[in-house]
């Protein structure tokens, strides 16, 4: 689905690159806290992030969250025998849109 390195887009040297167009400190924090905590357990999760790319058609087959991106919220998501946590998680302009 995705065209752009994520890396190269998270942790840019272009000043031109405004706050909008990438994540913020706190997010990219948030996700591998929560990414580490969870490989501890062996819990899979799939985060996706969009980008350029829509993402809109499998936000419409989930459920709408639009919360702000925590390590506690992905990992309460990801439990193992909750109604959740076989799904993913899509990620837009810092926030938790759809699980």
């Amino acid at each position: 689905l995705g065209r752009k390195n994520l890396i190269r887009s998270i942790i840019s040297m272009d000043d031109s690159v405004t706050d909008s167009d990438t994540f913020n400190e706190k997010s990219v924090t948030e996700i591998v806290r929560a990414t580490f905590e969870m490989a501890k357990y062996k819990t899979g999760v799939l985060i996706v992030i969009e980008q350029e790319d829509s993402l809109a058609e499998y936000e419409r087959t989930g459920i709408v969250l639009d919360a702000s991106i925590s390590s506690q919220l992905l990992i309460n998501i990801f439990e193992k025998n909750t109604p959740l946590h076989d799904g993913a998680v899509i990620i837009r302009n810092n926030r938790i849109t759809t699980a």
